[in-house]
């Protein structure tokens, strides 16, 4: 038989391995990309907690509080927090929808 504790040395090294690029790049800190900001969070954010129908489309509501708060990855996860916990204020039945996506 092989020894498991091979494997879990190996999955250790590939785990701290992946753990040490992602802080050598930054990647824990940097800043959303626009695309991100802009079209996917507020429109993750009103199908998951608003229930609004699966058609790339967003409650403006939404967008409003999380394009506010765009400057840091801090201040976009306090804002999709807020959104979050939140729901009553941002009851909305206005569309929004990214017109400038290229996809």
């Amino acid at each position: 038989m092989k020894s498991p504790t091979k494997w879990l040395i190996a999955i250790a090294i590939v785990f701290i391995a992946l753990i040490a690029t992602m802080r050598a790049y930054n990647l824990d800190r940097t800043r959303p990309s626009e695309r991100y900001v802009y079209h996917v969070i507020p429109v993750a954010l009103s199908v998951l907690y608003y229930h609004w129908p699966y058609d790339y489309t967003g409650n403006h509501t939404v967008e409003a509080a999380i394009i506010a708060q765009r400057d840091t990855v801090s201040s976009v996860s306090s804002a999709m927090q807020e959104v979050a916990r939140h729901p009553e204020k941002y009851q909305d039945t206005q569309r929004y929808f990214w017109r400038a996506d290229d996809r």
